[in-house]
């Protein structure tokens, strides 16, 4: 029943998008222009043209959303909104779709900064920045002379904020990490904190990272060796949301509710269910339709003031779900 639940949930949340360009109140405005009832307050608007370089959103639910959050700021503030999805998984090329985004003259550029790891990119970046683009890395940050603003969680925070809830909560003897095998910028600051916090506790429980490597088949076949190994008193913690959700299954289909304690991160309504279920403990949940709308916001407030001045990064609300205590 529950499975049937999310299926059902998944058909409404779904939404399909073209990849393109979505010129959001512009051509409404020319075709007023032209019959002579333009105003002159509308006619002074900024018609920014910002270009969003994420990853494709139909099959994440966390991309989904961030672009809904993009969209419904672009049309709201009267953006010229250029849309380039790629795959992260496949052979996409970011830096093609951003040579062509400074090609096109945009004036502001949203970018996920762990899909930069060429020189290309780099040298991309540096062009971009010559030629005035203001820029805003969106999840994941990079280097600071890189870009104009991050917008996105505090991960270093949130990395603490598990480490201190897994100590508080449980006080394992042993800590088995399941990662991928290449992660994001974000995931890394998260693991970063998280072992941080724990050396300075102490007693540092013993730790035994695992990796997930190859086809989907491949890496549930590894975390349900790892789960087969977890003894009572120890703790799984996942901290990127594709292995939260591939823990959260191997626990539900070997029924480990009840020996296994995991701490995941994750904003989807799949990893809320498994939440409320018991196959996760808790659950680190960060606002990603917001990060989508202030990202947008954060370019369009650049560009209006034309400075950086006094201009600070914008961290989203992490929220911590779970059926054991309250959220917090």
């Amino acid at each position: 029943m529950r499975q049937e639940g999310r299926k059902e949930r998944g058909k409404k949340n779904h939404r399909k998008y073209k990849i393109g360009i979505l010129c959001v109140g512009v051509t409404a405005g020319l075709l007023l222009a032209m019959t002579g009832f333009l105003g002159k307050e509308k006619q002074e608007e900024d018609n920014y043209r910002i270009a969003a370089i994420l990853p494709v959103e139909e099959t994440n639910p966390f991309w989904n959303t961030v672009w809904e959050g993009v969209r419904d700021c672009a049309e709201k503030e009267n953006v010229c909104l250029s849309e380039y999805q790629y795959d992260s998984y496949s052979d996409d090329s970011v830096e093609d779709l951003l040579e062509i985004a400074i090609l096109s003259k945009t004036e502001g550029i949203i970018l996920r900064a762990s899909d930069y790891t060429t020189q290309r990119m780099e040298n991309l970046l540096e062009e971009a920045k010559e030629e005035g683009i203001r820029m805003v890395f969106a999840d994941s940050d990079g280097e600071v002379n890189q870009r104009d603003v991050f917008v996105g969680a505090d991960n270093e925070e949130a990395g603490k904020k598990a480490a201190e809830i897994l100590t508080e909560q449980y006080q394992p003897e042993k800590i088995w990490e399941i990662r991928n095998d290449g992660n994001p910028t974000s995931v890394t600051m998260r693991e970063s904190a998280f072992y941080d916090y724990l050396e300075e506790q102490e007693k540092m429980p013993e730790i035994s990272t695992v990796v997930l490597t190859g086809a989907e088949e491949v890496r549930y076949q590894t975390a349900q060796e790892v789960m087969l190994q977890v003894e009572q008193g120890d703790a799984v913690i996942c901290l990127g949301a594709n292995t939260t959700l591939i823990a959260a299954k191997t626990v539900e289909r070997l029924n480990l509710q009840e020996q296994i304690f995991l701490i995941g991160f994750g904003e989807s309504e799949e990893a809320l269910d498994y939440t409320e279920s018991g196959e996760i403990d808790f659950l680190f949940a960060q606002e990603n339709y917001e990060i989508g709308y202030q990202a947008m916001d954060a370019a369009i407030e650049i560009l209006r003031a034309n400075t950086l001045e006094d201009y600070k990064d914008r961290y989203v609300k992490i929220e911590v779900y779970s059926s054991k205590i309250p959220s917090q």
